[in-house]
């Protein structure tokens, strides 16, 4: 007989997905909204220890993901209303100072 594992939560994501995904079922409830599972101790798998990854290897995977955000940014769709009368929304009764003073204070970086 296999060694038994059991885990208790209160943690409703990890009910759902020990019910739902898994198919377990509870073995103990504790009214509180706590429940205990029990499954065999093969089913978990141990962790892994992080890969060691040479600077070359870093190097290319930076670029690679640099690459990959820049055409996925050349590849948005605006969502928002585009020709839109007000665009200072909000600010349209400002004296001219103002709003000269709140445009230098952007930081555009």
């Amino acid at each position: 007989m296999a060694s038994l594992a059991y885990i208790f939560t209160y943690e409703k994501t990890w009910q759902k997905h020990l019910e739902g995904r898994l198919g377990l079922k509870p073995v103990m409830d504790n009214g509180f909204g706590g429940k205990e599972y029990e499954l065999p101790k093969i089913r978990i798998k141990p962790p892994k220890a992080p890969r060691k990854l040479s600077n070359s290897t870093k190097k290319k995977l930076a670029e690679r993901l640099h690459r990959n955000r820049v055409l996925s940014a050349q590849n948005l769709v605006p969502v928002g209303k585009s020709g839109t009368k007000k665009q200072n929304k909000g600010k349209k009764n400002l004296p001219a100072k103002i709003m000269a003073k709140s445009r230098q204070n952007v930081d555009w970086a």
